[in-house]
């Protein structure tokens, strides 16, 4: 979960730093003796105060950095430019984590300000002294003791139009850290040097040969591994004997890269191999991932033969396999059944693939199945979605209202004819449960009770706050009073949900959600995850300069991808 989360921080860090290109609008930079002095940037109110305290949080206790991350984004949110004389006396400190995280905020700062002066103003003289300094201040500790340091160090440089520092990220080309080789190479090309390799400078090797390139297939930088696809595919019908061997006899890694490029050369001494691989009864998840790689490449080929390949996947034992092959055969009656008994299957996706496919050829089996799945949160709405869409009925969005109509409904139910047009709506206030709500002395809402239709109690919802009057807590009460899961909340100092976590009546964890925002407080990702750790869900979420949502994508744990495109308040979405 760690390294999670360290991979979602580094690629907002990264966002930020590829915004704008430094633009050559400040003086020559002063000496290395020259202090960074408050006196650049008038202090008003209680900045130093306000810093200091959230630069105290840069090294809090805290396995997972959220701590730390919090307070850089406030820092540069709530105070920017008049922070960076504190944060560059931080860069000294004699805590590791202060000088990481003063260096993590400067970078952000320097490039927000830059944005700025790129679309609408100019540095001030102050500005350009201060960048200038912190320049320099940031080229000593470019050799820090701590690797972690001089990485964000040498990320920072990248920042600057400098040619002084040249010389040391040439130098950190060859660090043994391949993640400081690759913030040297990239801070590089933003100072105009484009001539260094990218496969020597994050391997050490200089292949010239097709054999030479098939022996970093399985490298793990994906720089690397698009540099040695492109030559591979360059070399042509030479490397086709190599990347078959590799294909067939490689680490799982190498065998999924070699397949992609036989794929894209449409290489069709490969299609046996790849009908066997869709074929083996496996659940080791590296494997699975091999079968999903074999699919796309037998459809990529998509010679006659590639084709009776993906028509023979109807009997994998991979769901996941049959369920997309059964997409290609859609118009065959034959997949009718394959269907069915993949609405019995443990995985919440390929059950909701398998029953929306099915309603809509009006199965009546599909619909109990979709509705059932609404109490699974990462498809609750695309269930919702198709229950209308099949039924021509809109009951509001709630699971509890299906399987009430359902249970009245059911055995009389026809599928309506397309093109009826407006959904009927057949819920109201008083067909549906009823609902009562107390607040607390704040005002806040403190219970939600719930009556079933005939008046008795149906559930409790109970809500616990914070000195701030941010939800920390939401139990649900049965009926009968005892508890059936409660879910805990945590913040960070603006409010902002952090972390989500369900823990059941035995008080074992369920599962946990965490959420990343950017500087303006626009939720840029979220993720969740089984008890175990293991990936249920990721959702990223992309802005326009308006800060209007454009763009929302959906990761699954199957390898499933669904992407929603928003333009002018609509919504379109695609599956992959």
């Amino acid at each position: 979960m760690n390294k999670a989360m360290n991979r979602i921080w580094m690629f907002i860090l990264a966002e930020v730093v590829t915004i704008c290109l430094c633009s050559n609008l400040w003086a020559a930079p002063p000496s290395k003796s020259q202090p960074v002095g408050t006196q650049l940037i008038q202090d008003t109110g209680n900045v130093k105060e306000s810093v200091l305290k959230l630069m105290e949080q840069f090294c809090n206790n805290d396995q997972d950095h959220k701590t730390q991350r919090n307070a850089v984004c406030k820092i540069v949110s709530d105070i920017g430019v008049p922070a960076l004389p504190y944060l560059a006396d931080g860069i000294t400190n004699d805590n590791d984590l202060i000088r990481m995280y003063s260096l993590d905020a400067i970078s952000m700062i320097v490039n927000q300000r830059l944005k700025q002066v790129k679309s609408d103003s100019t540095l001030t003289q102050q500005e350009k002294q201060l960048f200038s300094c912190l320049f320099m201040r940031i080229l000593e500790v470019s050799d820090d003791t701590n690797k972690d340091v001089r990485i964000r160090a040498i990320f920072s440089l990248g920042c600057f139009e400098n040619q002084e520092a040249v010389s040391v990220l040439e130098k950190a080309l060859s660090d043994n850290e391949p993640t400081m080789r690759y913030e040297a190479l990239s801070s590089l090309r933003r100072l105009g040097h484009r001539e260094y390799d990218y496969i020597k400078v994050m391997t050490g090797k200089e292949p010239k040969l097709a054999d030479d390139f098939l022996q970093l297939l399985g490298n793990d930088d994906p720089g690397v591994q698009t540099k040695v696809a492109q030559k591979l595919k360059e070399f042509g019908a030479s490397s086709i004997p190599g990347l078959l061997k590799m294909a067939t006899g490689g680490t799982v890694f190498e065998r999924i890269r070699a397949i992609s490029i036989l794929a894209d050369m449409k290489a069709v001494e490969i299609v046996p191999y790849l009908s066997d691989n869709l074929m083996e009864a496996t659940k080791d998840r590296e494997k699975l991932s091999l079968q999903l790689v074999s699919f796309s490449a037998l459809e990529k080929i998509g010679t006659a033969e590639s084709f009776e390949c993906l028509k023979k996947a109807l009997g994998s034992s991979n769901p996941i396999i049959k369920l997309k092959s059964v997409k290609l055969f859609m118009d065959k009656e034959y997949v009718i059944p394959i269907l069915n008994s993949l609405l019995n299957e443990d995985d919440v996706n390929v059950r909701f693939e398998a029953a929306s496919i099915l309603a809509r050829q009006h199965v009546r089996e599909a619909i109990p199945v979709l509705i059932d799945l609404m109490k699974h949160r990462e498809v609750y709405w695309m269930a919702d979605a198709v229950l209308q869409e099949v039924t021509g009925l809109d009951v509001g969005s709630y699971d509890r209202r299906w399987r009430f109509w359902w249970k009245e409904n059911g055995d009389a139910f026809e599928f309506p004819s397309s093109g009826t047009g407006k959904k009927k709506r057949i819920f109201n206030n008083t067909d549906d449960y009823k609902w009562a709500r107390t607040y607390n002395s704040k005002g806040s809402v403190k219970e939600d009770i719930c009556y079933n239709i005939d008046g008795s109690l149906s559930h409790k919802w109970i809500y616990t706050y914070d000195e701030k009057g941010n939800k920390i807590e939401w139990i649900n009460q049965k009926a009968d009073g005892s508890l059936d899961y409660k879910l805990v909340f945590k913040h960070d100092d603006k409010g902002n949900v952090m972390n989500e976590a369900r823990y059941e009546v035995d008080g074992s964890l369920s599962w946990e959600e965490m959420y990343i925002y950017d500087v303006n407080g626009k939720r840029i990702a979220m993720e969740k995850r089984k008890k175990d750790g293991s990936l249920i869900y990721k959702y990223t979420y992309t802005y326009d300069e308006k800060g209007i949502l454009t763009r929302e994508v959906r990761h699954y744990a199957n390898g499933t991808e669904q992407i929603f495109e928003h333009r002018h308040g609509t919504k379109d979405n695609a599956v992959k």
